[in-house]
C-alpha cells in the first residue's frame, strides 16, 4: 500500500491536468476493486481449504 500511495502522490504532483486527474482517479477505483476482487478470491479459496 505504502509502494502505491507514494506512486499516486508522485503522480498527482507531477500531473495537474483535470483530465490526467480524472484518469488517475479511474485507475485508482479499477486497482481497489481489483484488490477486493483478490481479497474475496483469496478468503473463498481458504473457506474450501478449512
Amino acid at each position: 500500500m505504502n509502494l502505491i500511495d507514494t506512486i499516486n502522490q508522485i503522480l498527482n504532483k507531477e500531473i495537474e491536468m483535470p483530465a490526467f486527474k480524472l484518469e488517475i482517479d479511474t485507475m485508482s477505483v479499477v486497482k481497489a476493486c481489483g484488490v477486493v476482487l483478490a481479497m474475496l478470491f483469496v478468503y473463498l479459496i481458504l473457506k474450501k481449504l478449512i
